[in-house]
């Protein structure tokens, strides 16, 4: 690793209080999210791709190539990678309207929940557990939560 964890946590210190309290509508984008698919709203993909598309991009710019390439030279990488992504879910689920998100009764649709819950809910509160208290600690918008919150859908 070409950092420590005092450096790593620093970096979401930094973060979080620079972008305060955009936290809080990063959050409310993700659970607006869940409004179209649970009442099967045709606008749904358009929707949860744009909302997916922000946060990828968000993530990508205001963390990784803001904040954390100042400890880590990779971060330029990772940040094109998510800028990219976010293009991606623009791309092909506002504009193309090829991607579809809708609730399943089976296992994928259970695994599905399950990442959104632990994105929204568990992992904050584990890394509360860890004695990561704010700001020194990853918040929604952050890659790591962002990245469960897609595996969800």
């Amino acid at each position: 690793m070409p950092f420590t964890a005092e450096q790593f946590l620093e970096v979401f210190d930094k973060y979080n209080q620079f972008v305060f309290p955009m936290q809080m509508v990063l959050l409310l984008a993700a659970l607006y999210t869940l409004i179209p698919v649970a009442i099967q709203s045709k606008n749904a993909r358009r929707i949860i791709s744009g909302v997916l598309a922000f946060l990828w991009l968000w993530a990508g710019i205001f963390y990784h190539l803001t904040f954390f390439t100042r400890i880590n030279p990779a971060a330029y990488i990772f940040g094109a990678l998510f800028v990219l992504q976010g293009a991606f879910f623009f791309y092909y689920g506002v504009i193309e309207k090829r991607l579809n998100f809708r609730i399943q009764n089976n296992l994928f649709g259970i695994l599905g929940i399950v990442f959104i819950v632990y994105a929204l809910g568990i992992y904050p509160v584990i890394g509360a557990l860890l004695g990561h208290s704010f700001p020194f600690s990853p918040t929604f918008g952050a890659p790591c939560p962002t990245v469960i919150y897609t595996f969800g859908f």
